[in-house]
């Protein structure tokens, strides 16, 4: 779910401000970090790996995607849309 909501917000964040539709190496991250996560919290209670240290580390990945939505494409919400003069 967390992918999909990030899909959109990467996706509306650099078509609504004029930006190009291509995925830089922060967005390709922030995939990344979330995939992980997820892919950990579904190994935890199948008890494939130790399962408190593997939700703790999903739950930071989680965080850390977010995080890192924030710090890449913040810059990109406050400027003004390319092609406009502010």
């Amino acid at each position: 779910m967390t992918t999909m909501i990030l899909a959109v917000m990467t996706r509306a964040s650099l078509g609504h401000t004029g930006r190009d539709l291509k995925a830089n190496g922060a967005t390709v991250a922030i995939y990344g970090l979330i995939t992980v996560g997820a892919l950990l919290r579904v190994s935890a209670p199948l008890q494939l790996l130790d399962y408190r240290p593997a939700i703790e580390v999903a739950g930071l990945a989680w965080g850390g995607a977010l995080l890192l939505f924030l710090i890449a494409y913040a810059p990109v919400l406050w400027r003004p849309r390319l092609g406009e003069s502010a």
